[in-house]
């Protein structure tokens, strides 16, 4: 390094002068400006020792060569250091970006998925706030009708009772027969409206068993045979009708705990369904957040990654200008050494020349 610093400090002491008589190799030696001071440094040390100069210049021309080499291996280290870290930093960002971008993609996916079940979650709601409107209203038809219904059979029931209650009341007329015929003529009437209401169609109260009767006795028999007949068929149709109206409520009351559990269903159904949807629309907002946030970072990694190819190269470009420079001045030594061991008195000559002289008083 001592070397390289009177190498440099030398390059004062050059001064022009013609060189056009001097052989070529020796002019393209000298056109070089690394020369220059290499030339100054040989003339000091043939001024110091001209006896000993040539074996000073050699040595001196070895330890270019070698300070060269050195500083050509320093650089080379340090390009290659600095390589190594940009491929490593380089390598990071890149796995760096693949990550941000896989991440932020996902969170797209996700995103979008959130916005697909949110719209479900929402159909779903007017799905079921439409057929919970519809069975609600169903429901209600349907409480009016069997209202209406029960009223209905609850009037069957009352008739069917009072056909039974008319044809016993008959019969105590008939077994009583010392009552007027006008009193047992009224309760037989009343018997026949009786059938007429429970069923529908008028009854035909039969005479000829009156009329071929023997005696009173007998009619009076016939009568309550007939009349007893009448009591059990009406006694029948009140349990047939309350057995038939027990069984349409029974089917009723189902029907409406069905409506019920259903409309119950469709509640808790849409309060789910509204649950999924706010959450779905929460979740939306937070990956669109992450997105935002991991195409940022995606961004500025991506800037990163400029940035350290820009160092890299620019490091390369630098790296290559030193090189040149510092392979050329090592060139040029070992040139100047080559020329100096095969033409000492040429180059003596030369350098006295180059130098008017001075070097040499």
């Amino acid at each position: 390094m001592k070397s390289t610093i009177v190498f440099l400090s030398l390059l004062a002491l050059i001064s022009c002068f013609s060189i056009e008589s001097y052989e070529p190799a020796l002019v393209e030696l000298s056109s070089n400006p690394a020369s220059d001071a290499i030339f100054a440094t040989i003339a000091l040390q043939l001024k110091a020792d001209n006896v000993q100069g040539f074996d000073r210049v050699i040595g001196l021309l070895n330890e270019f060569v070698d300070d060269g080499k050195k500083q050509l291996l320093s650089a080379k280290k340090l390009y290659r250091a600095t390589t190594s870290r940009c491929e490593v930093s380089s390598m990071k960002f890149k796995e760096r970006n693949s990550y941000f971008q896989n991440v932020h993609d996902n969170m797209v996916s996700y995103s979008n998925e959130s916005a697909t079940t949110a719209s479900l979650q929402g159909d779903n709601l007017t799905f079921l706030k439409a057929k919970n409107n519809e069975m609600t209203e169903f429901k209600a038809r349907e409480t009016t009708y069997h209202a209406a219904k029960k009223s209905e059979n609850d009037a069957l029931i009352a008739n069917a009772q009072e056909a039974v209650d008319n044809a016993q009341a008959a019969i105590n007329a008939v077994q009583g027969w010392t009552l007027s015929t006008s009193f047992i003529q009224e309760k037989i009437d009343k018997v026949t409206n009786s059938y007429l209401q429970v069923h529908s169609y008028k009854l035909i109260v039969p005479t000829s068993f009156v009329e071929t009767a023997a005696n009173d006795e007998t009619i009076k028999g016939r009568l309550l045979e007939w009349l007893e007949s009448l009591r059990i068929a009406f006694l029948e149709t009140k349990l047939e009708l309350e057995g038939s109206i027990e069984r349409y409520q029974t089917n009723a009351n189902s029907m409406d705990s069905a409506l019920t559990d259903l409309l119950s269903l469709y509640t808790s159904d849409a309060e789910h369904c509204f649950t999924l949807r706010a959450k779905a629309i929460e979740d939306k907002q937070v990956y669109d957040s992450l997105v935002e946030h991991f195409q940022k970072l995606a961004d500025d990694n991506s800037g990163l990654i400029k940035a350290n190819d820009d160092y890299c190269k620019t490091e390369q470009t630098e790296y290559e200008k030193v090189k040149d420079v510092l392979e050329n001045q090592q060139q040029v030594f070992k040139d100047i050494r080559e020329y100096f061991r095969n033409n000492y008195a040429k180059i003596s000559e030369f350098i006295k020349d180059k130098f008017n002289g001075n070097a040499f008083k």
